[in-house]
């Protein structure tokens, strides 16, 4: 594993120490098992553009690996690299099967204009301090026609979503942090994280003005998140 350093990607400090080692079977009981199969939706919606694209693949915000082991599995054979600001997450993606080749760091990208092919990011842009800033160094190492797949929580606040985010924020995370043992503030900023942040369209917008393509987007889970994808 590298350490590149550069500017913080976002606020990844919640996912640190001991809430790294357990991030994974949070994330398995949180979503009722699904996590995993969105992970695999985002990459299946990918996979007709990389059978006919080669070149090197990032996953962007890695964690502990689980897009990148899907990726990797998926294409063989292919140039892959995670990126991540914990360490400690990535250590856990360590202690799985690999190959891995993963690097921690943040802003700027350690990558040449032009050397990417795709770049994924499951559930990660919403932690981003500097969205327009992340999403214009997306730009630069992307080549031209390349593309971005972004699984996340978008702000939705019909009735029906603020209804799951208020039962999730009362009830099942709560219990979540007592039978892990984790830290209640958590599941907060997990919860208080889906409500705040910019709604798909205003993502879009973002993306756009970033000099990106909308050619895709579907909700997933009542529409509590969405798969996009953009081109260069």
């Amino acid at each position: 594993m590298t350490d590149i350093g550069g500017s913080p990607l976002g606020t990844r400090f919640l996912f640190q120490g001991e809430l790294a080692s357990r991030y994974d079977r949070i994330n398995r009981w949180a979503t009722l098992g699904m996590d995993g199969l969105w992970r695999e939706a985002l990459v299946k919606r990918a996979d007709p553009f990389l059978r006919k694209n080669p070149g090197p693949l990032l996953d962007l915000a890695c964690g502990t690996g689980e897009m990148t082991r899907i990726l990797r599995d998926r294409h063989r054979g292919r140039t892959l690299l995670g990126l991540d600001l914990s360490r400690e997450m990535m250590e856990q993606a360590l202690k799985k099967p690999g190959p891995w080749n993963l690097v921690q760091g943040g802003l700027p990208l350690p990558f040449r204009c032009g050397s990417l092919t795709a770049v994924f990011c499951a559930v990660g842009i919403r932690n981003f301090a500097d969205l327009p800033g992340e999403i214009h160094e997306l730009f630069r190492v992307l080549r031209p026609g390349g593309r971005l797949y972004v699984l996340e929580f978008f702000r939705r606040d019909s009735l029906p979503v603020r209804f799951l985010r208020r039962v999730a924020g009362t009830l099942l995370f709560p219990l979540l942090a007592r039978a892990t043992g984790s830290d209640p503030g958590a599941y907060r900023y997990l919860i208080s994280s889906m409500g705040s942040f910019l709604s798909l369209p205003q993502v879009e917008e973002v993306m756009e003005r970033g000099g990106f393509r909308t050619i895709g987007r579907k909700s997933l889970f009542f529409g509590l998140l969405a798969l996009w994808e953009g081109e260069r």
